[in-house]
C-alpha cells in the first residue's frame, strides 16, 4: 500500500483545495476497472482550519466520517452542516465542495471507491439521505484501515473492501 507523504491532487476532478498538507492517505495499486468494487485511497483528514475541497465531479463514491469537529459539505448545490458523529455520502457524478469549520475543525476517516452494484445497493436499501447522523463508524474506519496491512493490489482487497462497505450501509 502506498502511503501518500505529500498530498498528491488529481487536478482532473479537484478544482480548488486548501489545507491537505494535514491529511494522510493510501492507495493500493490502481485496478484495472473490472473487478465490483476498487479502492482509490482511504485516509485521515486531521484538523485543519483552512481544510477545504471543490470536486466537478466526483469521479468514484466518497464515504466520510466526522470525528471531531464541525464542518460543511455541499452537494448539488445542497448545503449541509456537519459535526462530530455525522457520515456523508458522495456519489460519482455529484459537484461537491467540503471543508472545515475554521473556529472548531474536523477530523474525518475517508474512503473513496469505483464500484458497478453501490448504486443499486443504495437503490435496493432505499437510502436517500447523504447525510447520517450518530452512527460511530470508528470501528468500521478501522477495519479499513488494517486494509492497508493486507495488500496494495485492489483484486485481494476488493472481498474484504465490500464486506466493510456493506456493513457501513447497513
Amino acid at each position: 500500500m502506498e502511503k501518500y507523504k505529500t498530498y498528491n491532487i488529481r487536478k482532473s476532478d479537484i478544482s480548488e483545495w486548501d489545507g491537505l498538507e494535514r491529511e494522510e492517505s493510501f492507495g493500493p495499486i490502481a485496478g484495472d476497472g473490472f473487478l465490483p468494487l476498487e479502492i482509490s485511497r482511504f485516509g485521515i483528514t486531521h484538523p485543519d482550519s483552512n481544510y477545504r475541497i471543490k470536486r466537478n465531479p466526483s469521479p468514484c463514491f466518497i464515504i466520510e466520517y466526522v470525528v471531531s469537529g464541525k464542518g460543511y459539505i455541499k452537494i448539488n448545490g445542497k448545503r449541509y452542516k456537519l459535526s462530530a458523529g455525522d457520515t456523508y455520502i458522495i456519489h460519482p457524478g455529484d459537484y461537491c465542495e467540503y471543508g472545515s469549520d475554521e473556529a472548531d475543525p474536523y477530523e474525518k476517516y475517508w474512503i473513496n471507491f469505483r464500484s458497478h452494484f453501490f448504486f443499486e445497493l443504495i437503490k435496493e436499501y432505499d437510502i436517500d439521505d447523504r447525510i447520517i447522523h450518530g452512527i460511530d463508524l470508528t470501528q468500521r474506519f478501522n477495519e479499513i484501515f488494517a486494509l492497508e496491512s493486507i495488500s496494495n493490489r485492489n483484486d485481494e482487497l476488493y472481498i474484504p473492501a465490500t464486506r466493510i462497505l456493506i456493513s457501513i450501509m447497513l
